[in-house]
């Protein structure tokens, strides 16, 4: 069995002495397809505080490579044939700043509209100032903080705009969150902003 195990934690920044979030996951590693650290320093680097989150990262593989790089051999890849493409993947964790609670835990129907609106800013800021699409909005990637605001998280398969065919094989998203025009035409149809607006109506 093969997947990315994604689990998440509460830890203890003993600098700050503040609650931080851990994402423990094995992302993808693909050619052409940057790591989640990566696509948060660029926002950070183009976007503004409201949009990014301020993350720490450590990729694993990097540092245990015998112990933390799943590479899939062309063994492997003869074995399972054209049908079920695999592929390596790489131990990767990001600690976040911000905790949220899930979208479901609102606490007032002016909290759900508010959390929905700052989440939608986000998709625009992140094209607008970034050049990046996040691709996968669900009801499960948007979180509300402490403050009752609304944050984006998971931009683990997001693309910059400016990158051209596909990077890996299959569509991208949550299927349950994706738009009509992706579910009707997932090879053909490019993602666009318009597709990520169009899952925040089935959040």
């Amino acid at each position: 069995l093969r997947g990315r195990a994604t689990r998440g934690y509460i830890g203890v920044d003993l600098d700050d002495r503040e609650l931080v979030w851990m994402k423990d996951t094995w992302r993808i590693e693909a050619e052409g397809m940057e790591s989640e650290a990566e696509i948060y320093k660029h926002l950070a680097d183009r976007g503004d505080e409201s949009v990014v989150q301020r993350t720490m990262t450590l990729e694993v593989a990097r540092e245990y490579p015998e112990l933390y790089w799943s590479h899939v051999s062309d063994k492997e890849k003869e074995k399972c044939g054209d049908a079920i493409p695999l592929e390596s993947q790489v131990h990767h964790r990001l600690v976040f700043k911000k905790i949220g609670v899930d979208l479901s835990e609102f606490r007032s129907t002016r909290e759900l509209c508010q959390a929905v609106r700052d989440a939608v800013y986000v998709l625009g800021e992140a094209v607008k100032k970034a050049d990046i699409l996040h691709r996968d909005v669900s009801g499960g990637n948007i979180l509300i903080d402490k403050d009752g605001r609304g944050f984006l998280g998971d931009f683990e398969f997001s693309v910059r705009l400016s990158v051209e065919g596909a990077r890996r094989f299959g569509r991208t998203g949550t299927w349950r969150f994706m738009s009509i025009k992706l579910l009707q035409n997932p090879l053909s149809h490019k993602h666009t902003l318009a597709d990520d607006l169009e899952s925040i109506l089935y959040v």
